[in-house]
């Protein structure tokens, strides 16, 4: 072979080993961006699953109910007369600490927007759900004169024989306030009933207590009972949706990287041998 065929041959391989590298490169490129896209789309669908579920399980460990807080009690739902009521504060065992502290209602309120402090959708908060309800009846107390200071303290009694408190800080997790009463139901039996804020466990986090009880000669006998918490200052009305809307960037960027990283390692592991490279 003369020398010219020799300098047109190198020429020729030194023309094609670039392009080698240069396809290398751009088919390396394209694998990263595959596996950058199938990862972005695969923490998107893990985020958008996850969430939800997240959001349910922490509404039911930190607010006690998985979507929305439980019903009325039944029997408050149709009462047949609102004989009295009255607003009580700092409730212990032997009722109200002071006669200041035992406010009678008159009249219920008809202006409903009164109670939605948790907004329009999202209804009235815990403190005030029974007494927007009578509101929405057009229910008045009877009796004027609310009630004795001694039912507070039947109340208390009948909460705590229910085991409904949430003992996490001694006696004064038991110092309640909220609306007290005596009404008639549908079919005619003279009830009490309570809807009662416990001392916050948390920063502006309440235990919230609700009873229907029918008086016998053992004192208040629980017909009806609900627990759950409440949030104020600001928080009243978060639901489980609200605390997904958290969760979904903070899932998508934790599935976003568990992705990538998955399928990084699988392309590691193929790339040292052990399994062929995909089409």
């Amino acid at each position: 072979m003369d020398e010219g065929a020799v300098n047109g041959l190198a020429h020729r391989l030194n023309r094609r080993a670039p392009r080698r590298r240069e396809d290398g490169t751009v088919i390396a490129v394209m694998r990263l961006e595959r596996i950058v896209s199938g990862g972005a789309i695969s923490a998107v669908l893990g985020a958008l699953l996850l969430a939800p579920v997240a959001g349910m399980i922490w509404s039911k460990w930190y607010w006690g109910y998985f979507f929305e807080p439980p019903a009325l009690a039944a029997e408050l739902t149709q009462p047949r007369h609102l004989l009295r009521m009255s607003h009580m504060f700092e409730i212990g065992p032997h009722g109200p600490q002071g006669p200041k502290m035992n406010k009678p209602v008159e009249r219920v309120t008809r202006d409903l927007d009164l109670f939605l402090s948790n907004g329009p959708y999202m209804g009235p908060s815990a403190l005030h759900r029974i007494e927007y309800r009578f509101s929405e009846l057009g229910l008045d107390p009877e009796d004027p004169s609310g009630v004795d200071g001694r039912l507070g303290a039947e109340v208390w009694a009948a909460l705590r024989k229910a085991g409904l408190f949430v003992d996490e800080r001694g006696p004064d997790a038991h110092r309640l306030r909220g609306d007290i009463g005596e009404f008639v139901a549908d079919d005619g039996r003279r009830l009490v009933f309570a809807g009662v804020l416990g001392t916050a466990v948390a920063n502006d986090h309440y235990p919230y207590y609700e009873l229907v009880a029918v008086r016998t000669s053992d004192g208040l006998q629980p017909l009806e009972t609900i627990f759950y918490y409440e949030d104020i200052a600001g928080f009243e009305g978060l639901r489980w949706w609200a605390v997904s809307f958290v969760m979904f960037p903070l899932l998508g960027i934790g599935a976003l990287i568990t992705s990538l990283t998955a399928v990084l390692v699988a392309h590691v592991y193929r790339r040292l041998g052990h399994e062929p490279e995909p089409d």
